[in-house]
């Protein structure tokens, strides 16, 4: 700025020379606009003050500052008046100097010249410090920050060009560089970096003076902006982001508010599996969405209704029968046709995932389709003829049951006779299912006929019973093997999820003379009604398992093998297989089958009263009364289990949230509604009620229905409760009733009336159920109770008493004023009424009524059997029982006790026989089974007996008698009809006949020393005669020679 400063001055000098005292100087172009910056201008009609003497400093009297001149319109403010920092202050002044100085040039003769921007040339060298004067310094400061404003720059400016004076420029005193840098001894060729900055500055000044004005604007001062004021600033937009989106969502809350039906929720923000259905409501023929979300990625879900009852889905991805796959998110959708083979009423739909075993599950009901019919158990036959077969053969048959109602049943089936089988025993279904009923000949008489029944009881109260006849043959003379495989049927029982059962023996025998070669080829393919799943699935049919496939059994001896069921990779359902034995081409009884069920129970599951619930409210009025669920576990549950429960709007709330049940206790949750802020129409939501920790979801429909408000005066109608549950014993009289209250909380008297009750006559409903009074009329602000009765026994010409089960209907009441023309608001309601008949406490009967063992003696121990019991109907849960008597000391039965607790469990116990040193013989003893309730009480019924027969059998001694002239008996004669007798090890005494040629049999012979006897005669002469051996098996050619 310094050397700028110079330059111009040196110019003016050079070309002007001094101007005489009192001459003016004026500028010809108007510079007043170069004061719209930082920098100072003049006015064009402002003159220069004379001089106060002549030999002032030409460049102080050009330079000084001169009076501004007054704008006519508008005056500039001064700079000096904005400018805080004295250092700006007196920079400025400078910029203004230079600026007057080139405006006061006149007719711009010479303009200063860019000599500056040709080639430097190094004249250091040159320049020396004994020929360079030094520069004047004046004692003062260059600038001082503590003057005030208006003090005249020029007389604080150092003196920086002394040879511009009017004396000579002689030495200037040393002593005031002293203690000072001398710039001379410290200059330096400036570098690349201070020679490209000079040279930008160099540009800008070039350009200012083409146009004729030199322009240096001051560096601006950055200031720091103060911390808390960025935060400050921060925090306030964030606050108005705030405020604009909480604006724009009250505008949606509030000003969208208008009739309408809202879309169905089909999402739950818990992110547990869901199964929602587009209709809730439906009638035959209709198809329905199934939207699967929150399932385990890419994985397989199995879709069924009630009681693993499959259906056929449609979906846009590749699906089987019921089976789908969901997408990586966990998601799917597909349609399912409700076909006319469904019955009438409510109906479970259940989704399982494959990989994590997780159940969702919600409800559809079947409108128009007449009433609904309790559940009731029918058999396809009540004979079944196992026709005849040789000593050892097994003869199977399938027996086929159905439900001729909605529902479900729990049943369990028993026989009479140990060689009549039922596999599986015990189980649920809502459809129908297949059992198998076999007959075993092992060690039975030939030439007989054998009759049996089946008992099938179940939990509706009904009964079925079917008779079984089977005739066994002798096995045919000569050697000879027999294939013959014990027993006939084998029953796995496995629980969803869980580990595989236990394996069971099978006992491959062969009671005839020849040795006997057998295998087992592999099971046969799957019978069930989840074969689509299982195939689709890639699920190997192949669940059942032996560890021998083949083997040889001796003559008379016995092999085991152990049977195993592979369970886990399979969904609840019962599944069927068999077992194929087969032998040599001559042996008899070859092949044989053996049926094997396995019953995948499900798991642990929450059980709701309803899977629907509607509100009916008024815009403007009350909130519609509240609602209960009552949830319970299911059979297979034991402990304790908690769930929770979700709602996926905000006017729908579950009190309490969450809970625990234990065993068969019961919970009950309130189900509310707040129509606060909800303009007229139709809403829907969900109530999702999760259990732990067995994975499991119901999913509630509620519809909520706001009215528009009614007129002025009009009646509002309110109901409560709005369900109402019967819990009953079937045939059970003197039923309490309850009560139903309609509440008036309008203006005008309200004139109401039961419209319909679905499942009977339109007004007094089906016989079961009356609802009295129909009609009324209730005043502003009143009340008018309705009683509830329900029955059990319906007189002629009715059906009597009523079967066990669930009974529904659904009772709509509407109102009106007292004219009858303006519609109550709230009207019309729809209230539901439910009576569970349930059957008396009931034990069900043993799998077998008795259990027959067989051995031989010496051989090992006959297979274990297994013996299945349980209770039904409405029994003080939980239910213990015991072993309560000792049986004899070849016989155990395990476990010793348990308990079962909830209606549909069974307990098994393993009876096994420990032959020992039993000797040959048959023994018998019995298991007794006693019951008490969870009050102690010893139930009706109880103890239950279960006769128990081991047969040990010894072994066969065979030979002929022969008549003999002397004791040498070189001509023997076969002497028949001789009495013939063994004394055996045991010490029991053997009588047989000899035939018409001698020969005689003994059968279970004791091992040890024996002997035996003959006597008889002929025409001629009476023989006696004896022979020793020792048993040790089976023996033939034993000969008696009798003299």
């Amino acid at each position: 700025m310094s050397s700028l400063f110079c330059n111009e001055c040196e110019a003016l000098l050079q070309k002007q020379g001094r101007p005489a005292p009192g001459d003016v100087t004026r500028v010809e172009k108007d510079v007043s606009a170069l004061a719209a910056s930082q920098h100072v201008a003049i006015s064009s009609n402002q003159a220069e003050g004379k001089a106060s003497h002549r030999e002032d400093d030409i460049a102080k009297r050009i330079t000084a500052p001169s009076p501004g001149v007054q704008v006519p319109i508008t005056p500039q403010p001064s700079i000096y008046s904005i400018e805080v920092n004295r250092v700006d202050q007196a920079l400025n002044r400078l910029n203004d100097a230079a600026r007057r100085i080139a405006a006061a040039e006149p007719d711009h003769q010479r303009k200063p010249k860019s000599s500056r921007l040709s080639p430097l040339r190094d004249i250091s060298d040159e320049i020396q410090r004994h020929s360079t004067p030094l520069p004047s310094m004046p004692e003062q400061k260059l600038f001082n920050i503590d003057d005030e404003q208006s003090d005249d720059l020029g007389g604080t400016l150092p003196d920086l060009w002394p040879w511009l004076n009017d004396g000579d420029s002689g030495e200037v005193n040393a002593e005031s560089w002293s203690n000072r840098t001398d710039p001379l001894n410290h200059r330096s060729f400036p570098n690349s970096i201070a020679a490209a900055r000079i040279e930008e500055e160099d540009i800008r000044r070039v350009a200012a003076e083409k146009e004729g004005v030199a322009t240096f604007k001051l560096p601006a001062v950055r200031k720091r902006a103060s911390r808390l004021r960025i935060i400050f600033a921060s925090l306030t937009v964030l606050a108005v982001l705030a405020l604009t989106i909480d604006s724009v969502l009250v505008s949606i809350a509030f000003l969208n508010k208008r009739p309408t039906t809202h879309k169905i929720v089909t999402s739950n923000f818990v992110g547990s599996p869901t199964l929602t259905l587009s209709l809730t409501e439906v009638t035959y023929g209709q198809s329905v969405v199934l939207h699967f979300q929150h399932f385990s990625s890419s994985s397989s879900v199995y879709v069924t209704r009630d009681m693993d009852v499959p259906v056929t889905l449609k979906a846009p991805a590749a699906t089987l029968g019921s089976y789908i796959k969901v997408d990586a998110s966990g998601n799917a959708e597909a349609s399912m046709y409700v076909e006319n083979t469904w019955n009438p009423g409510f109906h479970t739909i259940e989704a399982e995932d494959h990989n994590t075993r997780y159940t969702a599950q919600t409800s559809l009901h079947i409108m128009n389709a007449g009433p609904t019919r309790p559940p009731h158990l029918v058999v396809d036959t009540q004979i079944i003829d196992l026709a005849q077969a040789p000593i050892g053969a097994n003869s199977v048959r399938p027996l086929s049951m159905h439900n001729d109602g909605s529902g479900s049943i729990t049943w369990s089936a028993s026989s009479n006779s140990s060689w009549l089988l039922v596999a599986p025993s015990q189980g649920t279904f809502s459809d129908s299912q297949t059992i198998s009923v076999a007959g075993q000949r092992a060690n039975l008489k030939p030439n007989k006929d054998y009759n049996g029944t089946i008992t099938i009881t179940s939990s509706v109260g009904t009964s079925a019973t079917v008779q079984v006849q089977m005739m066994v043959l002798p096995l045919p003379p000569g050697g000879i093997s027999v294939l013959q495989v014990t027993p006939a049927l084998l029953s796995f029982t496995a629980t969803d999820g869980g580990s595989n059962p236990a394996s069971q023996p099978l006992t491959v025998s062969n009671p005839g003379t020849q040795p006997l070669h057998w295998s087992l080829s592999n099971p046969s393919p799957t019978v069930d009604g989840r074969g689509a799943f299982v195939l689709a699935s890639g699920i190997s049919s192949n669940w059942l398992n032996a560890d021998q496939k083949k083997g040889t059994v001796a003559p008379h001896a016995t092999t085991t093998i152990q049977v195993s069921a592979q369970s886990n990779s399979l969904l609840p359902g019962s599944y069927t297989s068999t077992l194929l034995f087969t032998a040599d081409k001559k042996a008899i009884n070859n092949p044989q089958s053996v049926n094997v069920s396995l019953t995948v129970q499900p798991r642990c599951s929450l059980m709701i009263n309803t899977n629907a619930l509607s509100f009916t409210g008024v815009y403007g009025q009350a909130n519609p009364n509240t609602q209960s669920l009552t949830l319970a576990t299911s059979a297979s549950c034991s402990g304790t289990s908690s769930w929770s429960a979700t709602t996926s709007v905000p006017w729908l709330t579950v009190t309490p949230a969450s809970s625990q049940l234990q065993g068969v206790t019961t919970s009950t949750a309130t189900v509310a509604v707040n129509t606060a802020n909800l303009a007229a129409g139709t809403y829907p939501g969900t109530i999702t009620l999760t259990m732990s920790p067995t994975q499991n979801t119901q999913s509630i429909l509620v519809q909520l229905i706001v009215q528009t408000p009614p007129p002025p005066g009009a009646p509002v109608m309110s109901i409560s409760p709005l369900n109402t549950n019967f819990n009953v014993m079937q045939g059970q009289t003197g039923i309490a009733p309850q009560s139903m209250t309609i509440t008036n909380t309008g203006q005008s008297d309200l004139a109401w009336k039961v419209i319909s009750v679905t499942g009977g006559n339109p007004l007094i409903g089906p016989a079961w159920i009356s609802i009295l009074p129909r009609v009324g009329t209730i005043a502003p602000g009143g009340t008018q109770v309705l009683t509830i009765k329900v029955r059990t026994i319906i007189p002629p010409p009715g059906i009597g008493t009523l079967p066990a089960g669930q009974y529904n209907v659904s009772a709509q009441i509407g109102g009106t004023d007292a004219s009858g023309a303006v519609v109550a608001g709230g009207s019309p309601q729809m209230t539901t009424v439910t009576m569970n008949v349930q059957v008396p406490c009931t034990l069900n009967a043993p799998t077998s009524s008795a259990l027959t063992f067989n051995a031989v003696q010496g051989g090992s121990d006959p297979a274990p059997q297994t013996e299945s019991f349980g209770a039904t109907g409405n029994c003080a849960w939980p239910m213990g029982w015991a072993i309560s008597s000792s049986q004899a000391s070849w016989l155990t039965a395990s476990p010793a006790s348990g308990s079962f607790t909830a209606d549909g469990q069974s307990a098994s116990i393993k009876v096994t026989p420990a032959i020992g040193t039993l000797t040959p013989g048959t023994y018998t003893t019995q298991v007794a089974l006693s019951y008490t309730d969870g009050n102690g009480t010893q139930l009706a019924g109880s103890p239950q007996t279960i006769p128990v027969t081991l047969v040990v059998a010894g072994f066969t001694i065979s030979g002929t008698v022969n008549a003999c002239p002397d004791t040498s008996c070189t001509t023997p004669t076969p002497l028949a009809n001789a009495t013939v007798t063994m004394k055996d090890g045991s010490g029991a005494n053997l009588t047989a006949t000899a035939d018409a040629n001698g020969n005689y049999t003994f059968t279970n012979v004791a091992l040890g020393a024996g002997t035996i006897s003959a006597s008889g005669s002929d025409a001629t002469k009476s023989y006696t005669g004896t022979a020793s051996l020792t048993v040790a098996g089976d023996q033939t050619g034993v000969s008696v020679n009798a003299f």
